[in-house]
């Protein structure tokens, strides 16, 4: 019930901020939680964020491909539950875009990186400094690639 899916998704979030060892347990319990989750819920902000966690323990482990599915599918639960014009979009499309640069396609991970900062640059939450500096980061390698 409830209490599974939250323990669940706790053990998860635990897991997903200890060592790189730590990212297959972390993967584990988000499977659990998200399928949990499916059973009781309808498409949720929660889902979408379990989907965007399990994007990031892919990262860590790097396994762009898994990563990119589930980075694509949080947006696409996100887009459905609430709109493309929020933070946690926004968050998510840069994830999405780091993920885009380690493997290589700059274009696509500019492109994300501009809607994200579009989003943030129309909301009154701001900047996030992390997600500026990859976008500087992003723009400064491509610039000394065309040197």
């Amino acid at each position: 019930g409830i209490r599974d899916f939250c323990l669940s998704r706790g053990l998860g979030d635990v897991y997903k901020r200890q060592q790189l060892e730590q990212y297959q347990l972390c993967i584990e319990q988000y499977e659990k939680a998200l399928k949990l989750s499916n059973e009781q819920f309808e498409k949720t902000q929660v889902q979408a964020e379990i989907l965007n966690n399990f994007g990031i323990a892919y990262m860590k482990q790097s396994d762009y491909e898994k990563a990119l599915e589930y980075l694509q599918k949080a947006l696409q639960t996100k887009e459905a539950v609430s709109g493309t014009n929020n933070i946690s979009y926004a968050k998510t499309l840069n994830n999405l875009a780091l993920c885009q640069q380690q493997t290589n396609d700059i274009e696509g991970a500019k492109q994300s990186f501009e809607k994200a900062l579009e989003i943030y640059e129309n909301s009154s939450v701001g900047y996030n400094k992390i997600e500026l500096t990859s976008i500087c980061l992003l723009y400064t390698s491509d610039a000394a690639d065309d040197l």
